[in-house]
């Protein structure tokens, strides 16, 4: 097992052990425990945001992918097009929050759940 030492400044330091002793009590290792659960976390956020981020290029690929395929749709009408491109970005911009919000509401389940 590895030994990692680290400099807190002392305020952090007093909140950390208070949350640690009112969650889990005075027993040896629970500090330990704490911080490993923590690394373990920020880890798994540093991941979570990487998804995030490729979640995001992908769905903006997507977006302009459809709206080129709209702007040469050669059965349209230039007037159809631009009527086509308004009302699939006005339809985006309705629906991606509420799709992103289901995926969110999902992970923080994800995260409530505890996977030890």
């Amino acid at each position: 097992m590895g030994r990692t030492v680290i400099i807190l400044p002392d305020d952090l330091e007093k909140r950390f052990k208070s949350e640690v002793f009112r969650r889990l009590g005075m027993k040896k290792g629970n500090i330990t425990r704490a911080i490993q659960e923590a690394i373990e976390l920020w880890i798994e956020g540093v991941e979570l945001w990487k998804e995030i981020i490729s979640l995001a290029k992908y769905i903006d690929e997507m977006i302009k992918r459809a709206i080129k395929e709209i702007e040469s749709d050669s059965r349209l009408t230039p007037e159809q097009r631009n009527i086509a491109k308004e009302f699939f970005i006005r339809r985006v911009n309705e629906m991606l929050p509420i799709y992103l919000s289901t995926v969110a509401k999902n992970i923080s389940e994800e995260l409530e759940t505890p996977s030890h």
